[in-house]
């Protein structure tokens, strides 16, 4: 009994052997693959965040490790990838004590969004961009015509990054456009032609691997060779997917010529290509000072709607996101990323893509939980479309997390079934304001798990039903009910429930 014994002990341990030698040979086998994005445009793709730069926190919560072929104007030019970074606003200097160049556009987000949510992240998988912008003010597209110097600098970085050595297949997956902060108003009846043009031409372009030849000008040849090699990667041209940035629009409204604008013919003209084109809105997000360049936060704001169109159009799991509608009920498909609305059992996000906008509902909203990851405005708040007759929040069982934001309702919520509400550091949940109270209800355990410097704010009309459990470390918080002061008491078995704050009458 012994002997089989140790011969099942061997045969199993040979199976355990065997079975990660088989794994490690899996893994060994993952063959690399580069999916590589291409972005273009004026001064808001390259990045111009002087006076709105990035924070050192930000720069931290929002690297990657995807690469970056910077073709610039501004920067003469990449011969190399690097990984991607901010760079330092013009006021600073590099290493060298050198200007630094202005260069931290919408790939900074992008690409750490594209990691956030494992869109092409996964073993072997590189997220890369070749970006070509300039911070020309002439503004249109007159850099970009056919042998502009945008043009043919951008056309010569996706050749140059296209022949460079590269393991592991490569795809060129979508094409990003983010430019017009200014338009001459005699071009805003084409600017869809000419965009159309563009398009055309960079496919013809790419195929050949160099920017277009001028008249009498012979094709480019490689030493030795009877004709130039065009590597694989760009025999294919443009990509099919083409994802269009809302431009910014001067200060104080937007040019306008004969009932039309920059914005409404390009939104429309993709609108009629749904399967292959996408639109990013932009002008919720704060600019610098009075400019039509948006600061560094807003940068990454329109990076991370780059990625969620992106894997929408490329058909990737999305998550139940607030997307950038600004003007869309929470309890509507409208509002969210790929119209994937929470459902009861599900978890609604915000992160830095949502819209810059206090969220309205008009009926009752049932929903799994809610997570506040690091929306733009700081604080998401939530309230009734009519006041008259306020809608309710219902939170399930994931219940509630905010990190990097606060969270205020000012609709009535009500706890469906026992949950968490974790709360990060320096972060607030509130239920109501002091001038409009709410109500709290439902026959269920709020669990409070928060860091120190994490409050806790409840406003409400009468004491609620819902008992607490409380964290060890100590929460500040604010409570008032019907205007009075109430306080966490706990109770004999140990959870807390809300009672009115009483005082000892004077003797």
């Amino acid at each position: 009994m012994k002997n089989k014994l140790i011969r099942i002990g061997v045969l199993s341990a040979w199976l355990v052997g065997a079975f990660c030698s088989v794994s490690a040979a899996k893994v060994s086998a993952v063959k690399e693959s580069n999916y590589i994005y291409l972005l273009a445009g004026g001064a808001n793709a390259l990045g111009a965040v002087k006076g709105g730069a990035l924070t050192s926190e930000q720069i931290s919560d929002y690297k990657s490790y995807s690469y970056l072929w910077n073709g610039n104007l501004n920067s003469g030019g990449a011969s190399n990838w690097s990984v991607i970074a901010p760079q330092l606003p013009a006021q600073d200097s590099n290493a060298n004590g050198k200007p630094s160049v202005l260069s931290m556009g919408p790939e900074y987000g992008f690409c750490n969004m594209m990691q956030r949510r494992k869109w092409h992240n996964g073993p072997g998988e590189t997220v890369r961009v070749i970006k070509c912008a300039t911070s020309d003010t002439s503004g249109g597209y007159e850099l970009w015509k056919r042998d502009g110097d945008a043009y043919n600098s951008f056309i010569r970085s996706i050749a140059a990054a296209g022949a460079s050595d590269l393991k592991g297949r490569s795809f060129i997956r979508a094409f990003f456009w983010l430019n017009g902060e200014k338009e001459q108003e005699s071009s805003i009846t084409s600017v869809v032609q000419q965009f159309q043009d563009m398009l055309s031409r960079m496919d013809r372009d790419i195929r050949n691997g160099e920017p277009p030849l001028k008249a009498g000008e012979e094709p480019a040849k490689e030493k030795g060779a009877a004709k130039k090699v065009v590597p694989k990667l760009l025999k294919k041209g443009m990509p099919k997917l083409v994802i269009v940035g809302e431009n910014a629009a001067p200060q104080g409204g937007d040019f306008d010529k004969d009932g039309k604008t920059v914005a409404k013919l390009m939104q429309n003209f993709v609108q009629k290509k749904k399967k292959t084109m996408g639109w990013v809105r932009t002008r919720d997000l704060e600019r610098i000072a009075k400019s039509d360049k948006y600061n560094g936060k807003s940068q990454l704001a329109i990076g991370a709607r780059y990625a969620y169109t992106t894997a929408i159009l490329e058909g990737l799991p999305v998550p139940s996101s607030r997307n950038d509608v600004v003007d869309a009920a929470l309890n509507t498909p409208a509002a969210w990323w790929a119209g994937k609305m929470p459902q009861a059992d599900g978890v609604a996000l915000w992160d830095i893509s949502a819209a810059n906008t206090t969220e309205k509902i008009a009926e009752d909203w049932t929903v799994g939980g809610i997570e506040v990851e690091d929306p733009f405005t700081k604080n998401v708040v939530i309230e009734p479309k009519d006041d008259a007759s306020p809608a309710k929040v219902l939170v399930g069982a994931s219940g509630i997390v905010v990190k990097n934001a606060s969270l205020t309702f000012k609709t009535p919520v009500e706890a469906t079934t026992n949950q968490t509400w974790e709360i990060k550091s320096g972060c607030t949940i509130r239920v109501g304001d002091k001038d409009k109270p709410v109500q709290l209800s439902g026959n269920a355990c709020i669990s409070l798990q928060a860091m120190n410097g994490a409050f806790l704010e409840l406003h409400l009309t009468e004491l609620p039903t819902v008992t607490w459990s409380l964290p060890p470390q100590q929460i500040t918080t604010t409570i008032t009910v019907g205007g009075k002061p109430a306080q966490m008491t706990k109770q004999d078995d140990g959870s807390y429930t809300i009672m009115l704050v009483t005082t000892p009458p004077k003797k």
